[in-house]
């Protein structure tokens, strides 16, 4: 284990001391989350498996911070805002997404990000309508001219299926790293480009190497 990672079984105490102050047992507590079982709850609450990006927002929901449930740091409750208004005019809430600068090796399979999360973003309420969205730090300047070197992408890895021809997408190089780069077809086979000349464009593979992560769906430029 990564030794600058929250061990699993204190973040698992965490989720087990919010369920109790909830008073809701581990099914109800899945209810609620939404895109999970009472078995995975459970496994997150003995240390086996982490939270998903959904449970992170479910707890969000409740009114306890994920920063905390991932971490210690910080108060476990989020604050209240007042004064409280009707229901009626209480605007949608936003979508507040993960923002990474590395990406796990097993994401977005496991959907597991602990460790990972540098700080968080609002959205528009709607805005990706994919629970396990994100934002990704571009590490490096292979797609100069179109993204940035340390802009922001926002990802959707419920899209990497439907990407088409031109689409950006972020996906996962031989060599572990993960990388922004423009989905393409030449020749009849889908290959993955950069407008860069020291890049060169690389060709997918089913079950191998590179792997597409998600579809970028925006692009938040950083003025320097």
């Amino acid at each position: 284990m990564n030794s600058n990672r929250v061990p699993k079984v204190m973040l698992g105490a965490r989720l087990h001391t919010i369920r109790k102050k909830l008073k809701m047992n581990q099914t109800d507590l899945a209810q609620f989350l939404g895109g999970c079982t009472q078995a995975f709850v459970s496994a997150v609450e003995k240390g086996k498996s982490a939270p998903s990006l959904a449970m992170l927002a479910g707890v969000e929901r409740l009114g306890y911070s994920p920063r905390w449930l991932l971490t210690g740091q910080g108060p476990p409750e989020l604050p209240t805002e007042e004064p409280e208004v009707a229901a009626a005019d209480c605007p949608p809430e936003a979508e507040r997404l993960p923002i990474l600068r590395r990406i796990p090796a097993d994401f977005p399979e496991s959907s597991s990000i602990e460790g990972y999360v540098e700080g968080f973003i609002s959205l528009p309420p709607g805005a990706t309508r994919d629970p396990n969205a994100f934002c990704f730090n571009v590490p490096s300047d292979s797609m100069a001219g179109v993204v940035e070197k340390d802009d922001l992408v926002v990802v959707s890895p419920a899209l990497r299926s439907l990407v088409r021809d031109n689409d950006l997408v972020v996906a996962r190089l031989k060599r572990g790293d993960s990388q922004v780069r423009r989905f393409a077809h030449a020749g009849g086979y889908p290959f993955l480009v950069s407008p860069s000349p020291c890049h060169l464009s690389i060709r997918l593979t089913p079950g191998a190497p590179p792997t597409i992560i998600g579809k970028v769906i925006y692009h938040i430029h950083r003025y320097k």
